[in-house]
């Protein structure tokens, strides 16, 4: 069966899952439907077959960490009571001894079983099968996965940009796209915008485009979006011949404008002339709609948005016209004023679909530029033999849409009884496609699952999660199997008043944003007999300026302290990482203060940043210069390199890095740069050290390695965490890509903004991080400085499917072919008006429960006391119709709920706001604020003290090239076998002569050819030359066939492996063994028969057998 639960915050997830998946440990279910303890006597290995699934990794581990430590509680291991036993006693009707004996046995087949203990992030589950089936999805078995997808749409950007200016003559239609582009921005009147801009001011966790942002970054992050994902071949056959569907669709909507826009002025006409044969005074144009159509009359009038804006509200206000502009007779009054609304309407209607075709016309550029960009992404997946996180989903759905469920299990070696899914809410739509069919086979044998998750903590849409599934399409999809939902929802983690507060106003704003049915379940008991009643606050500033709440935040910060509560018990929360910044800077103003009244220490997700390291940017500013000198030409005289103007920026840099991370104070270690420069000769003698020995291949790794030394040990005792991080950085980067210099130069630029090393714990810090950071955690006191976010901002550019444009009819009569399969489409209110207006709605309201859900989250963080900072808009109207700041929402709550709780609600759960006006004469100000409850003293019953930072050794350097290689035992090495296990290897990796330079690159970088430039140019050359020895030889690697390098074939005792198996156009199936050894006719053909047999038994057609000797350049046929 299936147990869906919906829980709101605090409301004890993560217990009810580790309970779970412990009961689905200790016992199972009877015939007659009770559990029972499984038998001691019984082979166990039960977690093999249970897989909970979460979404971070963090959480993996942390999940992990949980189940253990409550199997150890139970177990008597621990000397602590345990919250699971008298549940588990009732599940299973068991004693505390029998159950503490089970859990023992568990816990011990666990670790000794650890490898298997399948606790995962969906996209670590999902790569396992993606993995097995890699050759049926025709991608190569070693490929590398990108985790970072915004990385590959940098470098797609970058690739397409230099694309066009290697030929500007072949892309001048691509340069005239941009130049719309440049065009549109610049009428557009957008403040410091930047086409080539990467990221924004969000939180590294959060979007990586902002709404407002107008780089071309921006328009390719659609292509991670699983809007593109479903449309992406439909899309690349559409743009395949560049700008040819593109004119066509352009010219069409140009056709069809051109009727609308007649079509507008003779309604005009034909109203102004009804109007000119009745009215009163034939010199006075009168009245709103007439001298809205007497301006409109002009031969030249083009509609757009705003001279609509006031026939919109003459046609639908409720006041008669025509009644100023008449003497006629009530009937022919009636008849003028019926026909001026009719064609008023008609004209609206006429217009809005002009305008609409507009605002789709003026974005056609960004679907000329997406295609040249995907395209690069593309090159750039193939050439570096990698894919992207996201295309993980959509490939998969290929194969779990084909192949049974049992069948997958058979293939990755395992089957999965149990499913317990966290954190639901954050499934993607896709993901949930490709996990449905597993579930579902679970649930048809008869076996439990659990789904958890909060559709109010969704807020990750923007990588493509949907709280649509949890709030009514798992259900509807799996009803036979539902499970009756428990109502029960009592928060175990804030105190009375906190809980109080957010379900009177999650109410309220609830109702405001028509969002009812996803708040449905805010309302919340709280847990009974708590210490204290705690306490929640709104602070009402006329102007929410930095330095106001800096200054406001430093206080309250410094009252909570003197209140008792822990520094590490406070949390800042921002909507954004330039704001957190801001906070974080005040408060080390602050610290240097002599006056202060407390030190503040800070933690947060920018102090931990491996780019702020100034070790790891010394190391950043010698690879910087070494890329310049080796980009120098080669005999360039010590005179010009020293009038290299980038040359000397870079020693600059250098030498500046060097003077910060000895502790030099930014401004004197700038004047020294100046007054004080290296000798350039010093500093190229240094750089020399660092490069790699004549006949040696370039490594990053060891070149990093080598400049670590060089830092000096007081940087790398004090910085060694980050410098192991960054060499941690350097080796994943050289193993996934080809590992250059300047690669890795332009992949840092891009995203060292978001590599950090893990928080602390246990540090007495005050806590500085995005709203999104803060999911799934909890602090005694949360602050909120910048209450004031925007609900339901929509993105600039809104991206709507063929589907919905046809569905609507909001094209008119132009052709469903010439319609692309994405339209872009400029962000306005007024789209609510157009007949595009139903996916429009749809965008708006996602996007408003995305804003409400990121405000849920942050006001649910707090445990006992929650502060907020927010505009005072008390008797203010909000200009903006569409989208509302928070701001207007509190103080509109409070306005409403001032001495008055909310009526629908029981008294037990509700509360009300208190205003409270305190004056400052001094300072000359007077304070507004509301409250709930009343600030008291915090005490902790924990003696525990804080812990202490420990001492970390200095950085240790390893540099010696030959720790990287190892040798066979003197009985098995021999260079033939050494020789053969390497071409084996190479070969392995190559589907076809299209992928020879891609792995012959890749074996180099990753020393897998020898670092001796004569010897591997040696086996390069063979390599090449085996594949074109023969015709047939050709034609095994050939494009085309489909190719199975070193599979294994499933027979029930063991796994036999051969080399490679194609399977040509013509329908025939090869069976390859490459052999580099003596030749042993006899076992080597007996190997080849075995493999042919299974393939046979496999339902593989024509099955031939060869056997290759390469360096013998010989084939023998296997009969």
């Amino acid at each position: 069966m299936l147990n869906i639960i919906k829980a709101s915050a605090g409301s004890g997830k993560t217990f009810t899952l580790a309970l779970e998946y412990i009961t689905l440990l200790l016992g199972e279910k009877t015939e007659n439907g009770s559990l029972r303890l499984y038998s001691a006597k019984r082979k166990r290995e039960y977690h093999r077959h249970i897989l909970a699934v979460t979404f971070t990794n963090k959480a993996t581990e942390e999940m992990k960490q949980r189940i253990v430590k409550e199997l150890a509680i139970l177990a008597g291991m621990r000397d602590e009571k345990s919250n699971y036993l008298e549940t588990l006693c009732d599940r299973f009707n068991a004693t505390e001894d029998d159950v503490r004996k089970a859990a023992k046995r568990a816990l011990t087949e666990l670790l000794f079983d650890y490898s298997n203990f399948n606790v995962s992030t969906i996209d670590s589950f999902f790569q396992i099968i993606l993995r097995t089936f890699a050759a049926e999805v025709e991608l190569p078995y070693d490929y590398d996965i990108e985790l970072n997808d915004d990385y590959a749409l940098s470098v797609g950007v970058h690739d397409f940009l230099n694309l066009i200016r290697s030929d500007r003559k072949k892309y001048s239609q691509v340069i005239s796209w941009l130049k719309t582009y440049v065009t549109a921005q610049v009428q557009s009147g957008e403040k410091n915008w930047n086409p080539f801009k990467e990221g924004n001011d969000q939180a590294s966790d959060n979007r990586t485009f902002s709404s407002s942002d107008t780089s071309l970054f921006s328009i390719a992050g659609i292509i991670n979006k699983e809007t593109f994902r479903k449309v992406h071949t439909e899309m690349d056959s559409y743009l395949a011949d560049d700008s040819s569907s593109l004119g066509k669709f352009e010219i069409a909507l140009q056709s069809r404008r051109d009727v609308l826009l007649r079509d507008i002025r003779e309604l005009i006409a034909s109203t102004n002339s009804i109007i000119d044969n009745y009215k009163r005074d034939k010199r006075k144009k009168t009245g709103c709609v007439a001298a809205w159509l007497s301006k409109a009359s002009v031969q030249d009038f083009i509609p757009d948005w705003d001279n609509t804006k006031l026939l919109r509200k003459y046609i639908f206000s409720p006041k008669d016209n025509f009644n100023k502009i008449t003497d006629a007779d009530p009937a022919t009054h009636a008849y003028v004023n019926n026909e001026i609304q009719d064609n008023g309407k008609k004209i609206l209607n006429a217009a809005d679909e002009y305008c609409l075709l507009n605002a789709i016309s003026k974005n056609i550029y960004k679907l000329g530029l997406l295609a040249y960009i995907s395209r690069c992404v593309s090159d750039f997946r193939n050439e570096n033999n990698l894919i992207l996180l996201s295309d993980t989903n959509a490939l998969l759905n290929d194969i779990i849409g084909t192949d049974s469920t049992p069948f997958i299990y058979e293939r990755i070696g395992t089957s999965v009884n149990h499913f317990l899914i966290d954190e639901f809410q954050d499934t993607s739509e896709l993901q949930w496609h490709n996990m449905e069919p597993l579930l579902s086979n679970s649930l048809g044998s008869g076996f439990f699952n659990l789904i958890i998750g909060d559709e109010k903590q969704c807020i990750y849409r923007f990588r493509n999660s949907d709280p649509s599934l949890l709030q009514h399409k798992v259900g509807t999809d799996l009803r036979q199997w539902v499970l009756p939902s428990d109502d029960k929802n009592r928060n175990w983690r804030s105190t009375p008043n906190v809980v109080k507060f957010n379900n009177t106003f999650f109410t309220h704003i609830a109702k405001e944003l028509h969002l009812t049915d996803m708040y449905k379940n805010v309302v919340q008991l709280y847990k009974p007999d708590q210490a204290t009643a705690g306490y929640v606050r709104i602070n009402m500033l006329e102007k929410l300026d930095d330095d106001t709440l800096a200054e406001r935040t430093i206080n309250l910060i410094c009252d909570l302290i003197d209140r008792g509560y822990r520094q590490s018990d406070i949390a800042v929360l921002v909507d954004r990482n330039s704001q957190g910044a801001k906070i974080i800077q005040s408060i080390l103003e602050n610290n240097k203060d002599d006056e202060r009244r407390h030190t503040i220490n800070v933690v947060s997700n920018e102090s931990l940043l491996l780019c702020n390291s100034p070790a790891v940017r010394l190391v950043v500013s010698y690879l910087r210069y070494i890329a310049l000198t080796m980009s120098m030409p080669d005999g360039i005289d010590e005179a010009t390199r020293k009038r290299s103007f980038n040359e000397q920026l870079h020693r600059i840099l250098r030498q500046y890095e060097r003077l910060l991370n000895k502790g030099e104070d930014p401004g004197e270690a700038l004047n020294k740069c100046f007054e004080q420069p290296e000798d350039i000769s010093d500093v190229g003698r240094e750089i020399t050290d660092f490069m790699p020995r004549e006949s040696e291949s370039f490594s990053l790794v060891s070149v990093v390695e080598r400049i670590i030394e060089r830092v000096g040990n007081d940087a790398r005792e004090r910085e060694n965490a980050f410098l192991q991080a960054f060499q941690d950085v350097v080796i994943d980067f050289s193993s996934r890509t080809s590992g250059t210099l300047l690669s890795f130069l332009r992949w840092w630029d891009r995203t060292s903004g978001k590599l950090s090393i893990a928080s602390p714990e246990g540090v007495d810090a005050v806590n500085v991080m995005t709203i999104h950071k803060s999911k799934g955690l909890e602090f005694g006191c949360v602050i909120i400085p910048y209450g004031n976010w925007e609900i339901g901002k929509l993105d600039s550019t809104l991206w709507f499917t063929r589907d919905e444009v046809v569905r609507s009819k909001a094209l008119g009569e132009i052709n469903e072919k010439l319609i692309p399969p994405l339209l872009p489409v400029k962000c306005s209110k007024e789209l609510a008006y157009t007949k595009i207006s139903e996916p429009f709605n749809v965008q708006l309201m996602q996007t408003k429960s995305d804003c409400l859900n990121k405000t849920y989250v942050a006001f649910t963080r707090a445990v006992d006391e929650l502060h907020i900072f927010t505009e005072d808009m008390m008797g203010k109207a909000e200009t903006d119709t569409l989208t509302k700041r928070l701001s207007y929402y509190l103080c509109k709550f409070c306005e409403k709920h001032d001495n008055e709780a909310d009526g629908n609600l029981a008294a037990d759960v509700a509360t009300r706001v208190t205003p409270v006006t305190v004056e400052h004469p001094e300072e000359g100000y007077t304070e507004t604020y509301y409250e709930v409850g009343e600030a008291v003293n915090k005490s902790y019953n924990d003696k525990a003290s804080v812990k202490q930072p420990e001492h970390m050794p200095a950085y240790h350097v390893v540099n010696r090239h030959d720790l990287a290689k190892f040798k066979l035992p003197d009985v098995l090495y021999t260079p033939e076998r050494e020789k053969g296990i390497l071409y084996h290897k190479i070969l392995s990796m190559v589907r076809s002569t299209r992928d020879l330079d891609r792995v012959l690159r890749h074996c180099t970088v990753r020393y897998i050819l020898p670092s001796d430039s004569t010897q591997r140019d040696r086996i390069i050359a063979d390599i090449r030359a085996m594949l074109s020895q023969s015709e047939e030889a050709a034609s095994w690697f050939a494009p085309g066939n489909r190719v199975y390098n070193e599979r294994p074939i499933l027979d029930g005792k063991n796994r036999p492996r051969p080399d490679r198996v194609i399977t040509t156009p013509d329908g025939r199936t090869i069976v390859i063994d490459y052999k580099f050894g003596e030749p042993h006719h006899t076992s080597h053909s007996r190997q080849v028969k075995d493999y042919m047999t299974l393939l046979s038994q496999a339902g593989f057609k024509n099955v031939e057998g060869r056997i290759w000797y390469p360096f013998d350049h010989r084939i023998v046929a296997v009969q």
